[in-house]
């Protein structure tokens, strides 16, 4: 049983994982800027990997426990530093720094 303020947490989770896809997916068919990381090369891969592991951490939602929350807004705060290094080089990368801020915000929100 998921608790009142999780559920509401885990939906503002997806909304925000919704938008993150959504702009990636707009990104990768308009040609804006390259997603590409290694061999992660292709649109269905780059969009499978994204969803992939920011959608890992809706199980913080069903699985409450202190190490794993905080491990996932550690996680997402790496990730958001990561992007903005690379906003340096690519400015329309922005919004994936305030979704990763977001993500760790809300995760955090689970934990308290």
């Amino acid at each position: 049983m998921i608790h009142q303020k999780n559920q509401t947490l885990l939906i503002l989770y997806s909304l925000v994982l919704i938008f993150h896809f959504s702009y990636a997916f707009w990104a990768i068919v308009k040609k804006r800027f390259s997603l590409e990381i290694a061999h992660i090369n292709s649109p269905f891969k780059i969009l499978f990997f994204l969803f992939l592991i920011n959608g890992f951490s809706i199980t913080v939602f069903f699985h409450l426990n202190s190490k794993w929350c905080i491990f996932h807004v550690v996680f997402h705060l790496t990730l958001m530093a990561d992007e903005v290094w690379r906003t340096k080089k690519v400015p329309q990368r922005w919004p994936f720094i305030l979704n990763h801020f977001l993500f760790s915000s809300v995760l955090a929100g689970a934990f308290l």
